[in-house]
């Protein structure tokens, strides 16, 4: 498979969305989670990177009201049954739309979006309700600023 040539899409300053110019892999986010400081007060970051990967919606063959939010390859084709396939955050979605001030049906809009960005913001819910070190279980720990600005070229 080939490497990921990475392009930023937008950065703030607690994030960094990137999306992969071979078309390959899906866009990418970081969140930088302030952490600690070091032995002069200056602030230490840990860097959560993970797949901000488009959903479809995909209704059970054996109850057509019952819906999945599954990956948007999924298809007929995959060994299993459609819910084996169900995102981990799904069952949360009540509580994080209610933590964010939406709708789970606003979030699965925005998940199933064509658009990296209003994918992202989804993301970034989950995250920030459910905890970062769910969506990336291996962060890059006690970054400074200064180490923070080189890799997002700030």
């Amino acid at each position: 498979m080939s490497q990921p040539k990475w392009r930023t899409i937008y950065n703030t300053d607690y994030s960094l969305l990137q999306e992969d110019e071979t078309g390959v892999y899906e866009p990418e986010m970081e969140i930088a989670d302030q952490v600690d400081e070091d032995k002069d007060g200056n602030p230490l970051f840990n860097i959560y990177r993970f797949s901000v990967d488009r959903m479809k919606l995909v209704s059970d063959d054996k109850n057509p009201n019952k819906f999945y939010l599954v990956p948007y390859r999924y298809d007929e084709s995959y060994p299993y049954p459609a819910g084996m396939y169900e995102a981990w955050w799904v069952k949360h979605l009540k509580g994080i739309a209610s933590a964010v001030g939406s709708s789970v049906e606003d979030l699965v809009e925005a998940v199933t979006s064509e658009d990296p960005g209003t994918r992202a913001e989804v993301y970034e819910a989950i995250g920030s309700v459910e905890g970062y070190m769910n969506l990336d279980t291996d962060p890059l720990t006690d970054l400074t600023e200064e180490d923070l600005n080189e890799r997002w070229k700030i």
